[in-house]
């Protein structure tokens, strides 16, 4: 009766596992920029934004991060963490990344009128790099090991995401991006590609995105806007609906970036699909 119902719990929660879709925000090392973006970042994230979104972004700023993340989902009483090192000050033409994330929480499961504590931990680590081949064109990719456990069951494997950002002047950028390309696909693990449109206005002083993420025959909406109000504070505000799992949100953050350092919140709430609330803190220091 427990493998029974251990199957059966795993079945029913198979198509919300944050392993059966790379693109999914809890298995990527989104930080709290892109939170407070509505996680619309394809097209001009940077740093561990990158890594999660589209590794071409790295090259899009000349810098050497170190990035560590925290975040919490009310509504699965999840925790995850992430710590990530991107480079592209090194190289003109070349940029490097490497990160860990790891997320544990404990979930109430319901099936045929039982309920059981069913642990979760997933970790995942990998290395990503972007080649900027003219001011025009930068390509990316991002290799990774995930190995996630819910209960008695679990999987693990290598995968790959790969991305592009065309640069159409210094104001409008695209972004293109492949996620989870060596894993088995199915309706409950749909293959996910991304396309973005960002603008950069006054010097880089107002930033705006929208993403379309398609997830099989579903299609996810998300999009943001920055504002630097002052030297070194930003305000972001955005949202997202995702047809997958029917999720219509709405996000808000607040950065203050120093020239050796920032910190950065974010925060989420969903108002259908679940009544999530997220919240993100980043804390990076500029080596270079």
């Amino acid at each position: 009766m427990k493998k029974f119902f251990l199957f059966a719990v795993f079945i029913s929660i198979y198509t919300f596992s944050p392993v059966c879709s790379a693109q999914d925000l809890w298995s990527q090392a989104l930080g709290a920029r892109g939170l407070g973006l509505g996680d619309g970042i394809i097209a001009t994230g940077t740093g561990s934004d990158a890594l999660a979104s589209n590794p071409a972004g790295m090259s899009l700023i000349k810098s050497y991060i170190w990035e560590n993340y925290y975040r919490y989902n009310s509504s699965t009483n999840t925790h995850l963490a992430n710590t990530a090192f991107v480079d592209s000050y090194l190289n003109e033409r070349v940029a490097a990344g490497a990160y860990y994330t790891h997320r544990y929480g404990q979930r109430e499961i319901y099936y045929n009128n039982e309920s059981r504590e069913v642990k979760e931990n997933l970790a995942k680590g990998g290395v990503a790099i972007s080649i900027k081949f003219t001011d025009y064109l930068v390509l990316g990719v991002n290799g990774y090991y995930y190995d996630w456990e819910f209960g008695e069951e679990g999987k693990d494997g290598f995968s790959m995401d790969a991305g592009a950002i065309i640069a159409v002047g210094k104001t409008f950028f695209v972004g293109l991006s492949a996620y989870d390309l060596f894993t088995g696909h199915s309706d409950s693990n749909p293959w996910s590609f991304g396309a973005a449109g960002g603008l950069k206005l006054l010097n880089g002083k107002i930033i705006s995105e929208v993403d379309v993420i398609l997830e099989g025959e579903d299609l996810w909406f998300r999009g943001g806007a920055e504002y630097f109000a002052t030297q070194g504070f930003a305000i972001r505000a955005g949202g997202g609906y995702r047809k997958r799992f029917e999720q219509k949100y709405i996000t808000f953050g607040v950065g203050y970036i120093k020239p050796k350092s920032s910190i950065e919140v974010g925060f989420r709430k969903d108002f259908t699909g679940s009544d999530a609330v997220y919240f993100g803190l980043d804390i990076r220091f500029f080596i270079h």
